[in-house]
């Protein structure tokens, strides 16, 4: 496959899929959503990230599929807080799911473009990870006090 057709099929594939993914998770209820446990060594290693310094510099689609942006709370209330959680969750699945993607890239692309694709899906959706995760730590520990 030639280069120009090859990167527009890649383009394509992640902005097709990665809508479609968001709009999936968008209609999934809150009380059917995963949640992982957080561990002591991602606390850590949020610590060492300075997350708090640059998560505010990260794009937020919620709205795009008519979720709530995950900027502001929406209240701070319990059920604020908890909607809130919920998103955050939801969000997680999204880019833990976009990167499943990378299963067709080797179907047109030499191996090396779908290493750079790989990059391109942790470089991309790995940030998000680290501060939805982050935000989602701090809601709990306040929402386990209300």
């Amino acid at each position: 496959m030639r280069a120009v057709p090859a990167v527009l099929a890649d383009a394509a594939v992640w902005a097709g899929w990665g809508t479609a993914v968001g709009w999936a998770a968008s209609r999934i209820p809150a009380d059917r959503l995963p949640s992982t446990p957080v561990r002591p060594a991602e606390r850590r290693l949020h610590e060492r990230l300075r997350v708090r310094r640059w998560k505010h510099r990260l794009p937020d689609a919620a709205g795009v599929f008519g979720g709530s942006s995950k900027r502001r709370l929406p209240g701070l209330g319990p059920d604020g807080l908890a909607a809130y959680e919920a998103e955050a969750r939801r969000a997680e699945l999204v880019h833990l799911v976009v990167p499943l993607a990378l299963v067709a890239f080797p179907l047109w692309n030499p191996w090396p473009v779908t290493v750079v694709m790989a990059a391109y899906a942790v470089a991309a959706n790995g940030p998000c990870l680290v501060a939805l995760r982050y935000n989602r730590v701090r809601i709990q520990q306040v929402l386990a006090r209300c």
